[in-house]
């Protein structure tokens, strides 16, 4: 029989450390570099590892009475992986074993993730897939339909089982409160819509009534790994002193350096600037001043994903296939700006 790899293996194929590898499976990503994450992540998909754990088997050798659920998302280092997961496991825990594998934004990865699952030895009972959209109009043209939920994706289309969070209507509430608070004009800083649709949606749904209230907004777009410096070279631009302002952060990973970079700024906070993040919310509410947030429930949407997963399998068809969860916005001292004449 083929020898169990084990996290020495997938150490050497990556040409890292141990301790390296055990923080990435552990969700510990934010301590090593993206080359280092790429490197491992390459490694455990060309030897078919699965996390977690020293007693980890290749996928085609998993020995359990369990059947196994593949789970694809974009990354398993942030919040909403973690939680997204807990809220999985709580519904399939007793009965199926989750292989969760990381694509890294790529379609290819996805493709090649999802190969893997599917050329296992133990047939897989269902999928769970955060995609791209280039994956899931793959899938959509594909003749073997399986059991699979997709989340985070596009809702505009009704085929198939999908969980998502509503991007737009989140961002459109939260903007009119603004609104009422006296902010002027607006700044938004995300990564790259590329092909993520819910990166895309939480863009449209500021720009879109903001262009319709005919209110002055900026947008700037950053790339993946950003420094502070970076980022307060880029809205040094555009703050304006004497204007209101309120910055808008559309990614978890982002809101740090937005943060550190406003340092300078935070006597400004929040009567002439303001500032809102995406989840973080631990973090968030620890700042000086605390920041106010945008909270995606992803423990329930991992909890509905596995949910409707289970009703596939079981082809009961008694749970509704397709659900939009609401977004809730804490407001904390960032952007509780008081009645202020200029």
């Amino acid at each position: 029989m083929k020898n169990k790899t084990t996290i020495a293996d997938v150490a050497k194929h990556a040409g890292v450390s141990k301790t390296a590898v055990s923080f990435y499976l552990n969700q510990k990503g934010g301590h090593i570099s993206k080359e280092t994450k790429d490197k491992i992540a390459n490694a455990i998909l060309e030897l078919h590892y699965i996390s977690p754990g020293e007693k980890s088997q290749p996928i085609s050798e998993i020995a359990t009475d369990m059947q196994p659920v593949g789970i694809i998302l974009r990354s398993l280092t942030n919040k909403f992986s973690s939680q997204f997961l807990e809220g999985v496991h709580n519904i399939l825990q007793d009965n199926y074993l989750c292989v969760a594998i990381e694509s890294n934004y790529d379609y290819q990865r996805e493709k090649n993730c999802f190969e893997i699952m599917s050329s296992a030895t133990s047939p897989f009972a269902g999928y769970i897939i955060q995609p791209s959209e280039d994956f899931e109009r793959m899938w959509k043209s594909a003749k073997n339909k399986r059991n699979v939920v997709m989340i985070d994706n596009t809702f505009k289309s009704s085929m198939g089982c999908w969980v998502t969070c509503d991007f737009y209507g989140a961002v459109h509430d939260t903007l009119n409160l603004m609104i009422e608070r006296g902010y002027e004009q607006y700044i938004i800083v995300s990564a790259a819509p590329e092909n993520i649709s819910s990166r895309a949606d939480r863009i449209r749904g500021l720009t879109d009534n903001l262009d319709h209230l005919e209110k002055p907004y900026i947008t700037i777009i950053s790339k993946n790994t950003v420094s502070t410096g970076e980022i307060g070279a880029k809205l040094n631009k555009f703050i304006k002193y004497k204007i209101p302002t309120c910055i808008f952060v559309c990614n978890d990973w982002l809101l740090p350096a937005v943060f550190t970079s406003l340092i300078p700024y935070k006597k400004l906070i929040p009567q002439q600037l303001g500032l809102i993040g995406l989840d973080n919310e631990e973090w968030s509410e620890l700042t000086t001043p605390s920041i106010s947030s945008l909270w995606q429930p992803a423990y329930e949407e991992g909890q509905i994903a596995a949910t409707i997963l289970l009703d596939q399998i079981k082809k009961n068809n008694q749970v509704i296939p397709n659900r939009i969860l609401k977004f809730s916005f804490h407001e904390r001292e960032s952007t509780l700006r008081k009645n202020y004449m200029i």
